[in-house]
C-alpha cells in the first residue's frame, strides 16, 4: 500500500490587523465626512451650481457646458468630477 504524502498547514491563519489607532480614527472621521455628504445634500448642490456657472447657453460664449445636445455621459462625468473635487477640497 502507497501513502500519498500531504502535509498540512503548519502556521494557523493569523488574524486579520486592520490598523493602528491613528489609522481606525482617520478612517472614521472620512467614514463621517462621507454620510454628512450625503445625507447633507452638498454633493448634488455642489453639482448643480457648477453646471450653472459654466452653462453656455445658444451662442453666449459665457461658460463651456453647452445646454445643446450634451449626453447622459458628460453630464455623468461633470458630476463626478466636480464630487471628487469638493470631496479632495474638504479632506483636506
Amino acid at each position: 500500500m502507497k501513502h500519498i504524502p500531504f502535509q498540512l498547514e503548519l502556521v494557523p491563519d493569523l488574524p486579520n490587523i486592520v490598523g493602528n489607532k491613528d489609522y481606525k480614527d482617520f478612517r472614521k472621521l472620512l467614514e463621517r465626512i462621507e454620510e454628512v455628504l450625503i445625507f447633507s445634500g452638498i454633493e448634488d448642490l455642489a453639482v448643480q451650481s457648477f453646471i450653472e456657472s459654466h452653462l453656455r447657453i445658444g451662442d453666449n460664449e459665457e461658460g463651456f457646458i453647452s445646454d445643446k445636445g450634451q449626453i447622459s455621459s458628460q453630464k455623468e462625468r461633470i458630476k463626478i468630477l466636480v464630487v471628487k473635487t469638493l470631496r479632495c477640497n474638504l479632506a483636506r
